[in-house]
């Protein structure tokens, strides 16, 4: 995030992750959130991307993910959640 916000970067920025790795979105994601904040860029200009070397089994917990960092980055009241464990 640093680096495209001095680099000027207009684009999107593409976010890999794995959401098997991620069991609880607001600890595990909260040094990538603080980076999108302290940045330049648009949360429309941050795209998150399930990686896809594993079949996503647990779709509830994608959608947790998903919408925990769609909440973060846009600056909305976060809600507490219960961590999915991923098999």
């Amino acid at each position: 995030m640093q680096e495209a916000s001095i680099l000027g970067i207009e684009s999107n920025v593409f976010i890999n992750f794995n959401p098997y790795s991620i069991y609880d979105p607001a600890y595990c994601l909260r040094s990538t959130i603080g980076a999108i904040k302290r940045s330049v860029l648009s949360p429309d200009q941050i795209i998150f991307e399930a990686t896809e070397s594993e079949k996503i089994k647990d779709n509830k917990h994608l959608r947790n993910i998903l919408a925990s960092t769609e909440r973060a980055a846009s600056g909305s009241p976060s809600t507490t959640s219960t961590p999915t464990t991923a098999r």
